[in-house]
Order: structure tokens, then C-alpha cells, then sequence
């Protein structure tokens, strides 16, 4: 082509550009680089939303959630036989959480790991690791089903109607919008999650104390986040260990943002004029591979690493134990202070609340408001419940009422039964011969002839009087989804459970003052 040419098609085509830009400004249209930076927010506020940050009322993220009531639909109790976690995965994936299966996979390896959760929710058979030796089997080798604590705690309250339920991806299916959680999850597990521009590290804390806080705050909702504090005392891991900064601590409680230190534990030894620093317990969420490689970088440092004579390890059965030597000349508190510096031995940790409300809506929350939210939820869970109750009640009593009435003619009712040419026949000619609505006449057809001849109508009655008394109280329990009936319902619910022996109890973190 000519260079006349080209010139020409260059022209050309920085005109019709031009013209293009105009018409796009006026219709609306925008930049390349504005339409990349809308496109990554939304992305980010996707990612928000449906990965990283989990809800107040149940602790989930959305796979965590579909995992549990998979296994829960797929009746995978903890007094049945576990099912391989490859079988679980593909019904997670294939009806409700449509990614790969290796983020699914390891969100259940999490759930099983009891040095990542105070309470875990589900029981894995298997190699789910441990945190001395932190590497999980493939799916397809290892088993799963749920926990003791998922079932009551979580699930339980799902076949009540206590929560909405959702269309799946494919509309094909439904699925619950929340678990009916019956205690803060959030506070007893806790939960991690990084997005942009967000991120949320909530502690984990003793379940007995936070049942005594549902149990104060329930009596007392206007009581001060200092006076929560006092009951909830402070972050307990499940890997033990030892908190301080509790001034950040505290104010992570009063506004939502702070910070802790958390610390392992370790004992010294002496031993034929030897000295030994033993570590007990790593902090929490740091493994002993973690610790091992410093110790190696440490021990290869010209300028410290002879302070170090020799690392033994004896860790078993998920149980740390690495025995350190204290070389000659060294002391064993200046050791010390380099493995606090040097090492995963301690670590700081930013805490933050963020968290999802409605699903929706992500907000720092402080302590006081993690409790009214969560408690104005399960007030809600239980009018729902109660609601689920209450129907069914008003079905049954009707359908009682139909027995009554035929019950003053049996043998006429048995015997248009039994000469009617099918079920919708006898429906029909029942309807015609009592007062009976289509319920009640289907109701005393599905009984059969023989239970009708044998009826007892004492018996009908005492349920129809026990239903109406069962009643009354309902009607009163669900006149709002919130009235001091159901927070009494709560407090039984919360008493029991400090009183059941179904949950270790044990504070396992020390509290330093400092």
C-alpha cells in the first residue's frame, strides 16, 4: 500500500474514532479504564459477599453453609456411618456452590480441624492433619459426617421452617438463606476472611462464657460492653496458649477494630547438667512445620544460630513437644527472647469484626451489636419455629374435628367407605353425608376401615384438648417476633446448654494481664 494510502486510512479511521467517542459520551457510554475500575469493585464486592466474609447470625461463608446442609439433606448424622468427602464435594458442587472442588474440599478439611475451631462441625475419619503434621489425604481416601454440634446447634431447627429457604444457582433446588443457629457461632469459633477492601480475623472464645453472655445479655440488653467484657473474658484458642495486648483486645470489643499478641506456651528442663527449653503449645493458627523452618533459618544464622546446641522432635498424635538445647555459655532466658523474635513462638495479630448482615450488607460491628444482631435473629428463628408449630396445630385439631363428627355416625361413615368405588369417591360421598371439609374427609379415608371400627374417641379428645392448650400458648409466642415469650424460650434453650455435658467447657488460652 502506498504511503498516500495509508495516510488516507489513517485519517479515516481518526475520524470515525472521533465520531464513535462523541456518540458514545452522548449516549452514556464511559472510559475503558472507569468501566475497569466499576468491574473490579462489583468483583470485589462479589467476593465480599460470597466468599470471604461470613454472617453474623450463623458464622457461615456460603460454602460452609452448603457443605453443612448438604451433609444435613443428605442425612449424614453423627450417629450414622461417615461418607467419603468425594461423594459430599460432588453434591455440594453439583447442586449448590457450582466452582471446582478444591476451595469446597478444603473448607470442609477446616470444619474438621479441632486446632482451628474450638468446636468442630463436622467429624472427619481420615487424614485431616493435625497441627504438627498439617497436610490432608485427597478427598476420594477420607470420610466425613457431621458433628454433635452442627446437628443441635446449627441444623437442628431446619425441619421447623425456622429460616427462609433460597433458589440454588439453577433454580432447581432450595437451599437455606441462613443455619438456625442457636448459639453465636461467631464468638465460639470464630471466623478469617480476606477480600478487597476488607478483611475479618474474629477470635475464638469459650463457649462457656459465651453462653453466660447470652444468658446476662438476654436479661439485661442495655448492659455495657465493659460488663460484657468481664464475661467473656478474652479470646480462648483451641491450641491453647497465652493472649496479652488485652488493652487492643478490649478495644476490638468496644469498636469493632484492634489487635492481640498471641504467645505459645513452653517449659524448661534440666538434664544431666544439660538445659532444655520444651515448647508445649504453638499459637494459634502457626503449625510446627512453620516453627521447624525457623528454627532451621535460626540455627543457620552465623551470628545467632550458636545458641541453639540441638532441636529434638517429639510431637505425636496431633500433641506438640520440640525440645530445644541451650548451648554452653548460653543463657536460657536470652533463648528465650530470640524464639519470641526470631520465630512463629509469638505473633501480633490484627482483629477485626467485619461481617455480613442480611447476606447483603458488610459492617464492622462491635461486641454489643454482634449480640443484638445475633439475638434479634434467633428471636426470629424461634417466631418462625414456633409459627411452624402453631399451623400445623390449627391442621391436626381440624382434622380431629373431623373424627368427632363422623364419630356420631360410624357405621354410616364405614359404610359409604366401604362401598364407594375408590378414594375421590369416598371423599366425595363422605362431604355429601357429614359436614366435613375436603381435608377431614381425606384424612378419615387414609385411616382405613379397620382403625375407624376400633376408634377410641377418648383418645381424640385428650389430644384435641391437649392441642388447644398447646395452642394458647403458641398464639401468645408468636404475636410478635419479638416479646419476652421468646426470649424465655431462649433462656431454657441457653440453660440447657451450660447445664448439658455435650461441650468441653475448658478454658484452654491464658489471659495475661499485660
Amino acid at each position: 500500500m502506498s504511503k498516500k494510502n495509508e495516510k488516507y486510512f489513517e485519517d479515516k479511521f481518526e475520524e470515525e474514532y472521533r465520531e464513535f467517542a462523541e456518540n458514545s459520551f452522548k449516549a452514556g457510554y464511559i472510559e475503558a479504564e472507569e468501566l475497569a475500575k466499576m468491574d473490579y469493585l462489583e468483583y470485589a464486592d462479589g467476593t465480599l459477599r460470597d466468599r470471604a466474609i461470613p454472617c453474623v447470625f450463623d458464622n457461615c461463608k456460603p460454602v460452609q453453609r452448603r457443605i453443612l446442609y448438604s451433609m444435613y439433606d443428605l442425612k449424614i448424622f453423627s450417629d450414622t456411618s461417615p461418607k467419603k468427602c468425594a461423594r459430599i464435594i460432588g453434591d455440594v458442587i453439583g447442586r449448590f456452590h457450582a466452582v471446582g472442588d478444591s476451595g469446597p474440599f478444603g473448607a470442609l478439611v477446616t470444619m474438621v480441624r479441632s486446632y482451628v475451631n474450638n468446636i468442630p462441625y463436622i467429624i472427619g475419619q481420615g487424614g485431616f492433619g493435625t497441627q504438627d503434621a498439617p497436610f490432608n489425604a485427597d478427598m476420594r481416601y477420607v470420610e466425613a459426617k457431621l458433628a454433635p454440634y452442627s446437628e443441635k446447634y446449627l441444623l437442628r431447627d431446619l425441619k421447623y421452617n425456622a429460616v427462609e429457604f433460597i433458589p440454588n444457582y439453577d433454580e432447581e433446588e432450595m437451599e437455606p438463606k441462613f443455619l438456625p443457629a442457636v448459639l453465636p457461632d461467631i464468638l465460639i469459633n470464630g471466623n478469617i476472611g480476606i477480600a478487597t477492601p476488607y478483611m475479618c480475623w474474629i477470635p475464638p472464645h469459650n463457649v462457656t462464657d459465651v453462653i453466660k453472655l447470652c444468658i446476662k445479655f438476654i436479661r439485661n440488653p442495655k448492659m455495657s460492653i465493659t460488663e460484657m467484657i468481664h464475661t467473656l473474658q478474652g479470646p480462648d484458642f483451641p491450641t491453647g496458649g497465652v493472649v496479652s495486648q488485652m488493652s487492643s483486645v478490649y478495644r476490638f470489643y468496644q469498636t469493632g477494630k484492634g489487635a492481640c499478641t498471641i504467645t505459645g506456651k513452653w517449659h524448661k528442663e534440666v538434664d544431666d547438667s544439660k538445659t532444655y527449653l520444651v515448647i508445649d503449645e504453638l499459637p494459634y493458627m502457626r503449625t510446627q512445620e512453620t516453627f521447624m523452618e525457623n528454627l532451621s533459618v535460626l540455627k543457620a544464622d552465623k551470628d545467632i544460630g550458636y545458641i541453639i546446641a540441638g532441636v529434638e522432635d517429639l510431637s505425636a498424635n496431633g500433641e506438640i513437644k520440640v525440645r530445644i538445647r541451650v548451648s554452653t555459655g548460653t543463657k536460657y532466658d536470652e533463648l528465650v527472647d530470640i524464639l519470641l523474635k526470631k520465630t512463629c513462638l509469638q505473633y501480633s495479630q490484627v482483629l477485626n469484626m467485619m461481617v455480613l448482615l442480611d447476606n447483603k450488607e458488610y459492617k464492622l460491628l462491635n461486641l454489643k451489636e454482634v449480640m443484638e444482631y445475633f439475638v434479634s435473629f434467633r428471636s426470629k428463628c424461634l417466631y418462625n419455629k414456633f409459627k411452624y408449630e402453631l399451623e400445623n396445630n390449627l391442621k391436626r385439631y381440624h382434622l380431629l374435628e373431623g373424627v368427632i363428627i363422623i364419630n356420631k355416625d360410624m357405621d354410616k361413615a364405614i359404610s359409604i367407605i366401604r362401598k364407594s368405588n375408590g378414594k375421590e369417591d369416598s371423599i366425595v360421598k363422605l362431604m355429601k353425608a357429614f359436614p366435613l371439609s375436603r381435608e377431614q374427609a381425606d384424612y378419615i379415608v387414609m385411616m382405613r376401615v379397620y382403625r375407624l371400627s376400633n376408634l377410641e374417641i377418648n383418645i381424640v379428645k385428650d389430644e384435641m384438648k391437649g392441642l388447644k392448650e398447646r395452642r394458647t400458648y403458641l398464639e401468645k409466642i408468636t404475636a410478635s417476633d419479638k416479646n419476652r415469650y421468646l426470649d424465655a424460650e431462649m433462656l431454657i434453650e441457653w440453660e440447657d446448654i451450660l447445664s448439658s455435658k455435650d461441650i468441653n467447657k475448658k478454658r484452654r488460652t491464658e489471659i495475661s494481664k499485660i
